[in-house]
């Protein structure tokens, strides 16, 4: 995967930890470092990675605001556009906020970090980023409620939250 340097993405080996236990029997895991570390770049290669090699994926971000989510999209499609041969596996629609997995009929979509619309979706995957600024843990909850469904796991990303906060706490 190329970056918007023009250099080929090598991951960190802590993030290669992250992937690793995303992949495995954990069926949530959170990721918890300080800014500056990958971690959007990190969740969007692993919506890409799903979305290429899960049947019919659906990848679900969701941030503080759409927005926000858009940078997380924005990092995958920037992957898509710059990184030879991507263009044949993946379709982005910027305006939808979505990229179509072309070898598996699968998705990636932004979701507003809503718990009272979020419950509509059967991910495969669910991508939280920057939890410890959304309003409360509610959306989180209701995709840890969803993953039994199709088996999904939920990635969590974050920086810090406030002390005392329900973000610390949990």
């Amino acid at each position: 995967m190329v970056l918007d340097n023009g250099e080929y993405w090598v991951p960190e080996p802590f993030q290669n930890e992250f992937v690793e236990d995303l992949f495995s029997d954990v069926p949530q895991i959170w990721l918890v470092v300080p800014e500056a570390n990958g971690k959007t770049t990190l969740l969007s290669a692993v919506a890409l990675y799903h979305g290429d090699y899960t049947p019919e994926a659906m990848v679900a971000m969701a941030a503080s605001s759409r927005d926000q989510c858009g940078l997380l999209l924005g990092q995958a499609i920037g992957f898509v556009r710059r990184s030879p041969g991507f263009d044949k596996r993946f379709k982005t629609f910027e305006g939808y906020r979505r990229i179509d997995c072309l070898r598996t009929h699968g998705e990636i979509q932004v979701f507003a970090a809503d718990d009272r619309t979020g419950d509509g979706i059967i991910p495969t995957l669910g991508l939280l980023d920057e939890l410890h600024r959304h309003r409360n843990l509610r959306l989180q909850r209701t995709w840890a409620g969803k993953r039994e469904k199709r088996n999904a796991k939920i990635a969590v990303i974050s920086t810090a939250g406030e002390p005392g906060s329900e973000f610390e706490i949990v």
